[in-house]
């Protein structure tokens, strides 16, 4: 065949004679390309590698062989270098099908290369079935359905899964039922998470694994199964005999252990984000995991028959489930889109509920509420308060069996007090007043319960909290006192204590938590405090604080920086730093028209950022760049403060004047 291939004429028999002449002649040097060589010498390994051995004696060395193989290939006594292949790029992937399907569109392609998770023979296969469908869309939804069905090209003898059984056929036992059982995740796994659910050590397995190509290896210490190599995995489970029952028995186990993990990584990722410092290596650690947190509360919810899964039984003893849900669910909310986090938590108060569990029932509920709370921004708050009430029923019910629950009744105390501050907003003068007194209250014994609750840092964030919500409630009071008596005494002393509470509450957050979310939204808060034109000094110094705190933490991409920036930008104005105040601001319109979304709340915040460009611009005496932001923010000016109105007819006046 070699002499074939080089053009070299031989006699019958003695092809080996004319070979060796013709390499005893090379004067450059020669490659010979053999592909798929594990498969082809099988059974003839050491005469293959005498040949090879032979080949280049006989050659001075200028013979080189490149082969193809599905495992790390090395031949004994010569010398050589693997290349690891890697998956194709984007851009490799639609030049290869672009050749076998010209007429389709760049984003159809792409979709159909990633459901062919970017394999050159899948990308072939399917690119050559586009015609056999009348709506290409087809393809793409059988793809989606039934990869290994579609990607069965019987014309040309092209299989996917026939290419990828060969290398699985040749793996022991115990590898088998290692793959099946780490195909139970979603994307790259670490090794300690695979360690969990093969349930023993891993590395010469693992190792065993990436040398077949059954595994990936995207970084150091993480692995990942290749999509279509998940689905044949996948394919295995589907059947009555013994081997496909043992294998879905294997799946099954490997689910259970996989939410196990996650449930309890989700928990010791949150208490270590509330240990000194913890915050920012807590939250790095947390982002490699999203996605199989998130797919772990799929799995928990769709799981509600304890009878035929043990995962709800897995859920109910979860630290998570148990303890730490309250800080979790804040934890990881920075991460993971907030109606899956709430879905997670209305499922664990059903089961809560279900079991008649009223401590963990009213805990989720309290969860549930304050997350209602958030989403009647700018909206009604009519299902806030049907929550609330529907609460305070329930707990007023079980009162008598959560005595010793003083967490538990810390927590109510807080949200209610919340609740009852929100209320008060939608009255007038002394109603008001009155409510937000009673608030007051309901945090100040939220705050006597937590700070006997302090052995853990969990307890301490608690206090951090009631503390930052008193301040705030004080500061509501001493604006509402000003309003009905002037300034007075009065309004002075519950400014003051606003002070003292945010002051105690950064003092506290940062000896024991550090650089944290929380300790970032205490220095905002005290900023805003001071947010007045007399003590805008002081508010740029917390904002400031904040800010710088944010960005070190990498939350500086989201609503709240937005708001924080846009306070900032304020601040500068107020002391007539203009240059600095736009640069501010024009960070904080940027970002907000990134985040944007079609809702009131996103459009109050975007026209808050223009108000302020436009007040700043005009300090600038840039005023034609002052109208046009103005002109951006009357689109939606029912989220304006009287005094930026008045303020926008001066700019408008200005601009009449000068035209």
């Amino acid at each position: 065949q070699l002499c074939l291939a080089v053009g070299v004429n031989h006699e019958d028999e003695k092809p080996k004679l004319s070979l060796i002449l013709w390499l005893k002649n090379i004067r450059s040097k020669v490659v010979f390309v053999m592909d798929d060589i594990e498969n082809q010498i099988h059974c003839e390994r050491n005469h293959f590698h005498e040949f090879i051995r032979w080949l280049r004696t006989n050659s001075n060395q200028k013979c080189q062989i490149v082969t193809t193989s599905r495992t790390y290939y090395k031949i004994p006594k010569l010398e050589n270098g693997d290349v690891r292949v890697e998956e194709m790029d984007v851009e490799a992937c639609i030049q290869l099908m672009e050749q076998i399907c010209p007429d389709q569109k760049l984003e159809y392609l792409q979709e159909l290369a990633e459901l062919c998770g970017k394999m050159p023979l899948a990308m072939c296969i399917a690119a050559s079935l586009i015609d056999d469908f009348e709506d290409p869309d087809e393809l793409l939804q059988e793809l989606k359905e039934h990869p290994m069905t579609t990607l069965d090209c019987p014309e040309t003898d092209e299989n996917v899964q026939a290419a990828i059984d060969i290398s699985y056929k040749r793996c022991s036992d115990e590898a088998k039922e290692t793959l099946v059982r780490l195909a139970v995740f979603e994307g790259s796994f670490s090794k300690e998470a695979a360690k969990a659910v093969i349930e023993k050590e891993n590395d010469k397995i693992l190792k065993c694994l990436f040398l077949r190509s059954l595994i990936k290896q995207p970084t150091k210490h993480r692995y990942a199964i290749h999509l279509l190599i998940k689905d044949f995995l996948v394919e295995q489970r589907h059947g009555e005999n013994e081997i496909e029952k043992r294998a879905n028995e294997q799946a099954m186990r490997a689910e259970v252990l996989m939410v196990k993990y996650y449930l309890q990584l989700g928990h010791d990722l949150t208490m270590k984000s509330y240990s000194k410092d913890g915050y920012k290596e807590s939250r790095e650690a947390l982002k490699k995991e999203a996605n199989h947190i998130q797919n772990v509360f799929k799995i928990c919810c769709e799981q509600n028959n304890p009878t035929t899964s043990e995962i709800p039984e897995c859920l109910e003893q979860s630290e998570v489930y148990t303890t730490s849900a309250r800080h979790f669910s804040l934890f990881v909310r920075t991460i993971i889109p907030g109606p899956i986090i709430d879905k997670f938590l209305q499922h664990c108060a059903d089961m809560a509920k279900g079991k008649q569990q009223h401590a963990i029932k009213i805990n989720f509920d309290c969860l549930l509420a304050d997350q209602e709370r958030f989403k009647s921004i700018c909206k009604s708050d009519e299902l806030y308060h049907a929550k609330m009430e529907e609460l305070a029923k329930e707990f007023e019910a079980h009162k008598e069996d959560l005595k010793e629950e003083k967490s538990l009744w810390a927590f109510y105390c807080y949200q209610y007090g919340r609740y009852v501050l929100k209320k008060s907003y939608s009255e007038e003068k002394d109603a008001r007043l009155q409510l937000q007194i009673r608030a007051r209250e309901q945090l100040e014994q939220s705050l006597q319960l937590r700070q006997t609750l302090t052995e853990t840092s969990l307890g301490t964030a608690d206090v951090v909290h009631s503390l930052s919500k008193l301040g705030r409630i004080c500061k509501n009071i001493s604006t509402t006192e000003y309003h009905l008596y002037g300034n007075t005494n009065k309004c002075k002393n519950s400014s003051k204590q606003a002070e003292e509470y945010y002051n105690k509450a950064i003092e506290l957050s940062q000896e024991s938590l550090g650089e944290h979310e929380l300790t970032s939204s205490c220095h905002k808060l005290l900023g805003d405090l001071f947010f007045t034109p007399k003590n805008a000094k002081q508010a740029e110094e917390e904002y400031k604080i904040a800010k710088e705190m944010r960005e070190n933490l990498d939350l500086n991409a989201n609503e709240r920086h937005v708001n924080l920036l846009t306070n900032l930008g304020r601040c500068l104005t107020m002391c007539k730093r203009a240059t600095e105040a736009i640069e501010i601001l024009e960070s904080a319109r940027d970002m907000a028209e990134k985040l944007a979304a079609d809702s009131d709340e996103s459009n109050v915040r975007k026209t808050l950022v223009y108000a302020a460009l436009a007040i700043a611009f005009d300090l600038a005496g840039e005023n034609s760049n002052a109208v046009d932001y103005v002109n951006k923010a009357q689109e939606f000016k029912e989220a304006l403060h009287k005094r930026d109105l008045k303020k926008f007819r001066e700019i408008l006046a200005k601009n009449v004047a000068r035209k």
